[in-house]
């Protein structure tokens, strides 16, 4: 079975390249521009991250662009359409037609391969889904080793240019990350940053309505905080290692106490996957990281992660960020930190989950000095627009 499944992938990637070398001799139209996600949930894709900020401003604002989403199933593409946005299936014909005739394609994570085959001319502008401290890709090891040009050609694909929210995001994360000069790379901010300034019309569409639905619950209750505990994915770990790591019914007693609660929220990688514990608690509650949840952060007072990128995000939001990193050590060695954007960052890191109470009581202040420091240097645009700012950039260098 093994040797059958290679097989099938040898002749996948041998006719997936045939179609990208055909895909060059197909004119490109610099008026379509297509976009790609990369979410998935129980019910198929998801509308979320930087492509969907960015199409919903191509959409909404672009009448001389046709501002298409390039969809991987038909739930994603009916959901759209109903919304009155353009929208096909990668296998439609044509999904298949648009994406050879795009002269710009969008996408926030690694381009998949059915999607890479029609690529050829077309000039992708990688937006990426995460600036954090974790090492990733072409900084990592692991990654290095597991992929290669030819097997994996759609990993390596050769980017118009790529975005970042700063000069430091540039230099330490996404230069090196995509093995790429800093003349590629673009200071504008990330698209989906956008929905914490901006009213954006559809940015409702594929909102997280079961975390939406639990803010409202939490909130009838009076709380003092709201916490969001959102640990990041670890490569080789289960849905279940970050749940035990943090004692969840000696949290709930403290929580029940000081009239705090807590929302837990998984990786969305482990949002097809069924986690939510056994037990329940009075003031810790699940939800799925299936859906959206960029348009609800605002909502929380606090978040706890370890490593996860959401701890820009609350930077951005002048919201305190609790370090809960229980396994630093084995951490740095695998995937890695990003020590220059690491040791920026404010906010206590606890490695126990006394010292993480202690935290939790200590008054954390989001306004000092090292948080101004870290903001100034993490994010050059500090007021949204970052979707305008992409697209000015795409018609300076095309000129």
């Amino acid at each position: 079975m093994e040797t059958i499944q290679k097989l099938r992938r040898i002749i996948k990637v041998l006719l997936s390249w045939g179609v990208y070398f055909f895909s060059f001799s197909v004119s490109r139209n610099k008026k379509i521009w297509i976009f790609i996600g990369w979410r998935r949930g129980n019910q198929g894709e998801i509308f979320a991250d930087n492509s969907k900020y960015i199409f919903l401003h191509v959409a909404n604002t672009r009448k001389d662009i046709r501002a298409i989403w390039i969809g991987e199933d038909d739930r994603i593409c009916d959901v759209l359409h109903a919304n009155g946005y353009e929208s096909y299936k990668i296998s439609s014909r044509e999904g298949i037609y648009y994406s050879l005739r795009a002269g710009y394609t969008f996408i926030d994570a690694f381009m998949r391969l059915r999607n890479w085959r029609y690529s050829g001319r077309s000039k992708v502008v990688q937006l990426w889904h995460g600036e954090g401290v974790k090492k990733t890709w072409r900084d990592d090891s692991h990654y290095r080793a597991k992929y290669n040009s030819i097997i994996s050609p759609n990993l390596f694909k050769n980017y118009h240019f790529l975005v970042a929210s700063s000069e430091c995001v540039s230099k330490h994360f996404v230069s090196p990350s995509f093995g790429v000069s800093k003349e590629k790379v673009c200071i504008t901010g990330l698209p989906r940053y956008d929905v914490f300034f901006n009213e954006i019309p559809g940015s409702r569409i594929d909102i997280n309505l079961a975390l939406e639905w639990e803010l409202k619950k939490i909130k009838l209750q009076n709380p003092k905080k709201i916490i969001l505990y959102a640990p990041t994915f670890r490569r080789g770990m289960t849905e279940e290692d970050p749940l035990s790591a943090i004692r969840l019914s000696k949290l709930n007693e403290f929580f029940q106490k000081r009239r705090y609660f807590m929302v837990v929220s998984l990786h969305p990688k482990f949002s097809t996957k069924d986690w939510m514990p056994e037990n329940t608690f009075t003031n810790i509650s699940f939800v799925n990281p299936d859906y959206d949840t960029y348009p609800l952060l605002s909502n929380f007072d606090l978040l706890i992660t370890d490593y996860s990128s959401l701890c820009m995000e609350f930077l951005l939001l002048e919201k305190p960020t609790i370090f809960f990193t229980y396994d630093i050590e084995r951490y740095k060695k695998d995937p890695g930190l990003i020590e220059n954007i690491w040791d920026l960052l404010p906010g206590p890191r606890v490695a126990t989950l006394h010292d993480l109470l202690h935290a939790l009581d200590a008054k954390i202040d989001n306004r000092q000095k090292d948080c101004k420091n870290a903001k100034e240097a993490l994010f050059d645009f500090r007021e949204g627009h970052s979707s305008q700012r992409v697209i000015k950039q795409i018609v300076n260098i095309s000129h």
